[in-house]
Formats: structure tokens, C-alpha cells, sequence
């Protein structure tokens, strides 16, 4: 695990850092390019897959995995960044948890090391300890939290449309959907937004899914802009056909089959 120490000369306020994981990385060539300063890490320093914490004046805001290991800068950027790694934006995750708490769990385990004054970027290697944090970076999703709260309100989404959702995520090919590769329930956006389910299929095209129940139309909305949101976090046009929308409800109206119609959004009538 390592700790990646934002620095004051590249950012000013947390808004230019939230800018910077919502719409910068996503559009770099290639997306998730993080650039480095030397000699803050060596050649060895980062692993494929390790889980990162971004921190700003004391505080972390994002985690994710890295997509790769440093790597030779090339770009018009290299005289001031030579190496790079690259960010596993799938991962990527908003959180609120000081370095102060991430030293006193290091210190409840006789891990005790000084996260809040080092300059450089400190690296974790207890597996112990790396679970705990990471841990808590999941309970701290506020991406994900808020924005199922944002979803659904503060009493939760209904039995039915749950049982709906979590049936429709373990039988993909009731919707016609085969090669899946993956599947995540409530996939979070940067925006503080949450797609009932997202599919991953082994043709490197992406479906995202929205549940109804009785009423479909405000799914078929919200589809548009989920869809677009995917695209976004890929970095690929907002029209491309990588990135397809299905709805899924009790039943689907003429107005609403008009409606997917017109915007290119698939449809199923299904009740359990």
C-alpha cells in the first residue's frame, strides 16, 4: 500500500483534486495516467494492483489500485515528470480519512511510522495492517454511500426492486446478455450518481442496468445519463456503442417503448 502525497504546487484546494480524478485522469492518453516527480519513487516502487491513498494537507480523499508499475515518461512532461504508473479508475473511490488515523492504526499493530510529516510517498507492507486500512476505505466509500442514499432516500430501495436487481445481476442472460465478464451491484460515479448494475462483457462493451418496478420512465432518464457517466470514466465518446443502456420493469408501456426507442435503450418486461 502506498501513500501518494498530493502536493500544494499542483493543487491549490480540494476542488482542483476532484477535478483532477473526475476529469482529468479519465481523458489522459492513456486514461489513468498518473505522472510522477523524481525521485519520489523507484523503479520498484509501486506494484500492478497495489492499493493506493491519495492524501491532501493531512487528509486522504481517493483510493484505488494501480494499473501498472512506474513506467518511462515520454510526453512533453517529462523533463518535470519522468515516470508514471497508471490508476485502475474502476477502483477509484472517494473517502475522508486523516493520516493521523492511518499512524495510530499503524501503531496499535507496532507498525509505528511517520505518515503526517514524511515528504515522501511512505509504503505499507504489513498485510495485516494493509487489510485494515483498505477496509476502512470501504466503509468510507462515500461515493457509493451517498450516493445510494441520493438514489433511493434515507428509508432504502424496496424489497421487490432489490430482489429484481440482485436476480437480474445473477442471471445476465434473462436480458441477452452472454460472455459477461463481470458484474457490479450499485456502481458509483465520481458525480455522487449509482447504476442499479453494471455489466462488463468479454467484447470490451460495457451495459449499464436500471431496475423498475411499476414506474419506468424515470429509469429510462436516468439511464441516458448513466450511460453517458461510463463513458465518461472510460474515456471514450459520450455516444459510443461500447457503452449500452438497458431497462429493466413489471411492465413497459407504449410511451415508455417509444421513449428507448428514440434514445436507443434497450428494454425487458420481467417480474419475480
Amino acid at each position: 500500500m502506498r501513500i501518494i502525497k498530493l502536493g500544494t504546487s499542483e493543487f491549490s484546494n480540494f476542488e482542483e483534486i476532484e477535478f483532477f480524478f473526475s476529469d482529468d485522469l479519465p481523458n489522459r492518453k492513456p486514461s489513468g495516467k498518473f505522472l510522477i516527480p523524481s525521485p519520489l519513487i523507484g523503479k520498484s516502487g509501486i506494484e500492478t494492483g497495489e492499493q493506493l491513498l491519495f492524501s491532501f494537507k493531512g487528509i486522504i480523499y481517493f483510493a484505488a489500485l494501480s494499473a501498472s508499475q512506474r513506467m518511462d515518461n515520454q510526453d512533453k512532461n517529462a523533463d518535470k515528470y519522468p515516470y508514471y504508473f497508471l490508476i485502475d479508475l474502476k477502483s477509484l473511490k472517494r473517502i475522508n480519512i486523516s493520516l493521523i488515523e492511518i499512524e495510530e492504526i499503524l501503531l496499535q499493530h507496532d507498525k509505528a511510522m511517520s505518515i503526517v510529516k514524511s515528504r515522501s510517498w511512505p509504503k505499507i507492507t504489513d498485510i495485516s495492517v494493509v487489510k485494515l486500512i483498505w477496509q476502512l476505505t470501504n466503509n468510507r466509500n462515500q461515493s457509493k454511500n451517498q450516493s445510494i442514499i441520493r438514489k433511493y432516500g434515507s428509508g432504502g430501495e424496496g424489497v421487490e426492486h432489490k430482489q429484481l436487481k440482485q436476480w437480474i445481476a445473477n442471471n445476465p442472460e434473462s436480458i441477452g446478455l452472454k460472455n459477461v465478464k463481470s458484474t457490479e451491484i450499485e456502481h458509483s460515479y465520481l458525480s455522487g450518481d449509482s447504476v442499479d448494475i453494471l455489466f462488463e462483457l468479454t467484447s470490451n462493451e460495457d451495459i449499464v442496468v436500471e431496475i423498475e418496478t411499476i414506474d419506468p420512465l424515470p429509469g429510462c432518464h436516468q439511464l441516458i445519463k448513466y450511460r453517458a457517466l461510463r463513458c465518461a470514466e472510460k474515456g471514450i465518446s459520450l455516444t459510443s456503442s461500447k457503452v449500452q443502456a438497458i431497462i429493466v420493469a413489471w411492465e413497459i408501456p407504449a410511451y415508455v417503448i417509444k421513449f428507448c426507442k428514440k434514445y436507443n435503450i434497450r428494454y425487458f418486461k420481467k417480474k419475480i
